[in-house]
């Protein structure tokens, strides 16, 4: 999520250090999640989960999402962005 830097830098500055921590990890598991999925291929997926049109193909030399990829960014959505 767009907040997640400013609301671990706010924690942090109010020295919740466990809450900002707790937050920094969650925000780590998203990039690895999508990282392991295919970097630009999965943000295009998530942004048109989000409801931002928009051409989610992507041009050589990247692949396309695979359906296995596509699934796994639903579930990314749905881990992260579904609340």
């Amino acid at each position: 999520k767009g907040d997640w830097a400013k609301k671990i830098f706010t924690l942090a500055q109010n020295n919740q250090i466990p809450e900002a921590l707790a937050l920094q990890h969650r925000y780590n598991d998203y990039v690895e999640d999508v990282l392991n999925n295919g970097l630009y291929q999965t943000l295009k997926e998530l942004l048109a989960l989000h409801g931002v049109s928009g051409q989610t193909a992507v041009r050589a030399p990247m692949a396309q999402l695979t359906d296995v990829q596509k699934d796994q960014a639903k579930v990314i959505f749905n881990k992260y962005f579904s609340n």
